[in-house]
């Protein structure tokens, strides 16, 4: 392609240079589609793996002995950074997803580094499309975001009402607690209508034991 030959033109270092810059650009438009959905790891965390394993990975190729130490020390070191953002929150994963993606992220930009461009574009490609697909749809969700957590001042009739209203089967990992007399009870359910902020709203005027209403969506 014209745009490479004209890349190869350039010094070594710019040629690396422009790979780090690309790799960025990827990382960029991966934490753009992150942040959309309000996760930790957005624009600059994705920019900042992306740009450090390219520069990682084009440093390596100076060592031509050492160059696949050094590629798997960046997958090594990116795991250990992926590890912190899953955390385990009422009894459900979350930062999965995240933690892929910077994973994803840092093979991105190990790919631009070493001068594999169309690979490493198109892989960013297919992440991004996949990821809107899999957001449009129910695929890949496992129901996660059909799940309901709700806090109420416990009594059979706002329980009884809360199934009835979200259609929902027999409340799970339910609780009770006592303060000052007061039972509180804290549930999942998992509603058969649509949880948006109108039916939610609706229901916590319908039902004014009802404390809290949140949904449990996969960070």
């Amino acid at each position: 392609m014209g745009w490479q030959r004209i890349i190869q033109s350039l010094p070594i270092e710019a040629v690396y240079l422009v790979r780090i810059l690309l790799a960025g650009l990827c990382g960029m438009v991966l934490g753009i589609e992150r942040s959309k959905r309000q996760k930790e790891a957005g624009v600059r965390t994705h920019f900042i793996v992306a740009c450090a394993s390219s520069l990682l990975m084009t440093v390596s190729l100076s060592f031509t002995q050492d160059a696949a130490r050094i590629a798997a020390q960046i997958v090594a070191g990116i795991g250990f950074l992926c590890a912190g953002m899953i955390f385990f929150r009422r009894e459900t994963l979350h930062g999965l997803t995240t933690a892929a993606g910077v994973w994803a992220t840092a093979g991105i930009g190990m790919a631009m580094g070493n001068g594999l461009y169309l690979l490493a574009i198109g892989t960013m490609l297919v992440i991004v499309i996949g990821q809107s697909f899999f957001h449009a749809t129910r695929i890949g969700r496992f129901n996660i975001q059909q799940l309901l957590l709700v806090k109420f001042r416990y009594s059979e009739e706002t329980k009884n009402g809360l199934q009835e209203y979200f259609k929902s089967a027999p409340l799970s990992r339910f609780s009770l607690t006592s303060k000052d007399g007061i039972l509180l009870a804290e549930a999942v359910l998992r509603p058969q209508i649509a949880c948006t902020v109108e039916n939610i709203s609706n229901a916590m005027e319908q039902f004014p034991d009802v404390t809290s209403i949140g949904r449990m969506e996969d960070l």
